[in-house]
């Protein structure tokens, strides 16, 4: 069982018309003056930054006129994944406001790598282009971007990841990158180029719906991209998620239909979790081709062949996951994880060696690194995930004299590694943990932070509602954990297609009661005993529809006997 630790409610502010636990929640999520939290639950946020702000967007601005004006074809090229596609369709639709001259350019993951390549850019000088606009990527590119200009090309990069000690030498936008005095640094690649689009909207005298029209794909980034659901992003993904919901993007409501999503509101899960992973399965196990391809087409009989497509891939995607999922926890069963979990996993398809390391972050609560080599060059191409409590990208640095390159930011990173250099480099990232460990024991603790205790006479339909105005969950804002205790298990039902899941309510001492749904809690309830005996559960609300109406629900995702 993990530890619960409760959120510090002292000092919370209390404002006429919000619900006590709202701004106990909102407090501790950073929130601290009423003009925060109104603007946050507003359904109409307003929370945006002039985008000149950006260092480099006066100077971006002048050179794409330059070239619009010179009649010179602009390359916009972008990453393989949902953040580096929808960026791309982003600024090529944009574009098209403004010149025909145009050309987009994703690199193919099991040939090229992540980033931009100097294959790719004699590709892009041959085929006629005189400045490549980069999205998603770019930022530790010099060398490349040195290519770049010998060859003749001018180039602006567009980025958004963490700025090693060598940045491109060029026109760079990056709210990260050094003197940049931008606001808020925690935009996704897709929201960096919509800054972009909305300076060049307002210098080239363009009407406001050449921007509206791609608010659906910077809040469908935003939310794929696992950056924080706050600030600009909040403002972002609120009003990207009416222009999902009221699609006029024919290959996008598509899909949604294809994956059987058109007879719900789509909301920030959705996208993380179904439509997210369609759009970038192309690029993990083939090309990411269709998927952009896809947002721009407008032929219905075309639109439902490169669905169908982006489901095949998906499909396939689930399939290597599984099977690499097992592969790695194999490579496990030998010895305890330590400080990390370093897999080298040759036999792990590369397109879906960060989502199982993903997924053993989350069952061993520790940084997860994995590793499948280039069978060309002989050198390890890495990828990670880790947890909260340590920054992946800090850790990498710290051993950096060991790798080829690296990049990425606190959750997840990318890395290439000669092979004799691996078993130095485990021990350097053992040895660092280790050392961070001596400050900070606690750091790899199984931890449940929870919100707010939540007594079941508040737990009504009115309360539900209230939760449910802090949408869009996702990253540092997630669905609120509460905590009951001292509640009594009645009417247990075991249900689902296997019935792996629990469906029961719990009763307090006065009566009162709220109906729970347990996932996958077959096994741990089968055999306890539950008579008279006191609990107390965490989980999250949410307001459940089934029989027409809709009720407030209970989601346990732990419990324990009552304390004493």
């Amino acid at each position: 069982m993990k530890k619960w630790i409760l959120n510090d409610h002292s000092g919370s502010p209390q404002f006429e018309g919000i619900h006590p636990n709202i701004a106990h929640l909102l407090y501790n999520r950073g929130m601290r003056s009423e003009e925060d939290i109104r603007e946050f639950l507003s359904d109409e946020p307003l929370r945006t930054y002039d985008p000149f702000l950006l260092k480099g967007m006066h100077e971006a601005v002048e050179k794409i006129k330059y070239h619009i004006a010179r009649g010179s074809k602009i390359c916009i090229y972008g990453d393989y994944d949902v953040d580096g596609v929808t960026a791309i369709c982003l600024v090529f639709e944009f574009l098209k406001n403004l010149t025909n001259d145009l050309a987009w350019y994703i690199p193919v993951r099991h040939e090229e790598g992540y980033g931009i390549n100097k294959t790719a850019i004699e590709k892009i000088k041959n085929d006629g282009a005189g400045l490549l606009l980069s999205v998603d990527c770019g930022i530790s590119a010099y060398e490349e971007v040195e290519y770049a200009k010998q060859l003749g090309l001018d180039v602006i990069i567009t980025d958004h990841h963490t700025a090693g000690d060598k940045i491109a030498d060029c026109i760079v936008i990056n709210p990260k990158q050094p003197g940049c005095e931008y606001p808020y640094k925690e935009l996704c690649g897709c929201g960096v180029a919509y800054k972009l689009i909305q300076a060049l909207q307002r210098t080239c005298g363009l009407g406001k719906k050449t921007l509206k029209k791609g608010l659906d794909l910077v809040a469908i980034a935003t939310v794929a991209d696992i950056v924080p659901l706050l600030d600009e992003n909040r403002t972002f993904v609120k009003y990207g998620l009416k222009a999902v919901n009221h699609s006029k993007r024919p290959g996008l409501d598509c899909l949604i239909k294809a994956i059987g999503l058109d007879s719900k509101t789509i909301c920030a899960s959705d996208i993380a979790f179904i439509i997210g992973p369609h759009i970038n399965a192309g690029g993990r196990v083939d090309t990411a081709k269709e998927s952009l391809l896809l947002l721009m087409e407008t032929e219905e009989e075309r639109c439902e062949q490169l669905a169908q497509k982006l489901i095949e891939n998906n499909n396939l995607r689930k399939n290597l996951q599984i099977k690499g999922f097992e592969l790695a926890k194999s490579h496990l069963q030998e010895k305890k994880p330590g400080n990390l979990i370093l897999v080298s996993g040759e036999d792990i398809h590369e397109g879906v060696a960060g989502i199982v390391a993903g997924k053993l972050k989350e069952e061993f609560s520790r940084p997860v690194l994995i590793v499948t080599e280039n069978k060309e060059t002989g050198i390890l191409k890495g990828t990670g995930r880790s947890v909260d409590t340590i920054n992946l990208y800090d850790l990498l640095k710290s051993q950096e004299d060991k790798l080829v390159n690296f990049g990425g930011h606190r959750a997840a990173c990318g890395f290439a590694i000669e092979k004799e250099n691996l078993e130095a480099f485990r021990a350097g990232t053992e040895e660092e943990i280790a050392r961070m460990k001596e400050s900070e024991p606690g750091l790899l603790d199984e931890v449940l932070f929870i919100d707010d205790i939540l007594k079941l006479e508040e737990a009504d339909n009115d309360f539900g509602w209230m939760i449910e105005k802090l949408e869009p969950f996702g990253q540092k804002n997630q669905r609120p954990i509460f905590m009951v205790e001292k509640v009594y298990i009645h009417d247990l039902k075991y249900v689902g297609k296997e019935k792996e899941h629990c469906r029961f309510f719990m009763k307090d001492i006065m009566g009162n009661s709220l109906e729970c749904i347990m996932f996958n809690g077959e096994s741990l309830f089968r055999g306890l005993s539950i008579e008279g005996k006191l609990f107390d559960f965490a989980g999250r609300v949410n307001m459940n529809y089934r029989g027409g109406t809709y009720n407030i629900q209970f989601i346990p995702i732990d419990f324990r006997r009552s304390l004493k």
